[in-house]
């Protein structure tokens, strides 16, 4: 079977595809909006940024280490993003952000280990 047989992605991965593409974009937003106060808070984010983009291109092409790769990333996330709400000292804005980030990296993750995602990489695996 070549790759031209194959089904197309089912919705669950597009739209986990398409958070997780969001979410780098907005680790590459705030990395390049830190530049100017902190150098390491600004690596961070866009290491981050590239670390989900690399995960989300992995993951359309159904490479099966990419959900397991991204749930690992999710843990970190949800952790900091407790903390940062919880300390109080955050800017309206920072909330916001960490509020979608939150929802956005839930759903995500929630998405790509939905049954059809997991049908749908077994099938690539097989027919590759």
């Amino acid at each position: 079977m070549q790759n031209n047989d194959l089904p197309a992605p089912p919705v669950s991965l597009k739209v986990s595809v398409r958070l997780w593409l969001a979410l780098a974009g907005a680790a590459f937003l705030l990395g390049a909006l830190s530049m100017a106060t902190s150098s390491y808070r600004a690596g961070m984010w866009l290491g981050l940024g590239v670390w989900l983009f690399l995960g989300a291109v992995n993951l359309r092409a159904a490479f099966r280490g990419a959900r397991y790769v991204l749930t690992l990333v999710m843990f970190p996330l949800f952790i900091g993003f407790g903390n940062g709400l919880s300390s109080g000292v955050l800017a309206p804005a920072e909330v916001v952000v960490t509020v979608l980030f939150g929802v956005g990296t839930g759903t995500a993750g929630v998405l790509m280990w939905l049954p059809a995602t997991s049908h749908h990489f077994r099938y690539v695996r097989l027919g590759r």
